[in-house]
């Protein structure tokens, strides 16, 4: 696995000319050409290189870095971006762009879930529930409760059962906080709050 040339020219500035940047960071010794590749790509001499290379970015340029490879790697795989969901969901999620890393790492929940990997999907909609929380406004609920019920039956699936009775008990405490908020700050009744959890 490299860094694709292609990928290269969609994500660097217009105006730094590819060709010579590339040629004077392998002549530095930080990357080479992967002959494994099927097509033009690079990958760096060295893991730790490659994490000195990532700490020396300041914060929003990593995040300047991850949005553009995410737009490009989203377009390029247009036709098959459930292949590559958790790799736009990383990369959107790291460029906190939150709809695009939601939408993307739901795909990738899915994707595990019908190979058969519950869990990992448990663990990406664990990912997607944080990036939920940092959206803007208060009306994710909907949203948050959706990805707790897929939770709950992976972890049926999984055999978890704490965990699964933990999420039962959030989304009771989620069903019964709306109910409190649509009855103006009224307390529902223990009843109403049952049969709402029952219909979730």
């Amino acid at each position: 696995m490299g860094i694709r040339h292609a990928l290269l020219a969609e994500v660097v500035p217009a105006n730094v000319d590819l060709g010579p940047a590339i040629a004077a960071v392998e002549t530095a010794g930080l990357i080479r050409p992967n002959s494994a590749a099927p097509t033009i790509a690079y990958r760096f001499t060295h893991a730790l290189t490659q994490e000195v290379c990532y700490d020396s970015l300041v914060g929003h340029q990593r995040k300047m870095l991850h949005g553009a490879i995410g737009r490009a790697l989203e377009s390029t795989h247009a036709n098959r971006a459930d292949d590559g969901a958790a790799l736009l969901a990383h990369h959107f999620g790291r460029a906190e762009e939150w709809p695009a890393a939601i939408r993307f790492g739901r795909r990738a929940a899915e994707r595990a879930i019908a190979l058969s990997q519950f869990a990992d999907a448990l663990a990406t909609l664990d990912q997607v529930l944080e990036w939920v929380g940092r959206l803007p406004g208060d009306g994710q609920s909907d949203l948050a409760a959706d990805l707790l019920l897929q939770q709950e039956r992976l972890c049926e699936t999984l055999g978890h059962r704490a965990r699964q009775q933990q999420i039962i008990d959030s989304l009771v405490a989620g069903c019964a906080g709306r109910q409190f908020r649509a009855a103006g700050g009224g307390l529902p009744s223990p009843g109403r709050s049952f049969d709402a959890a029952q219909t979730v």
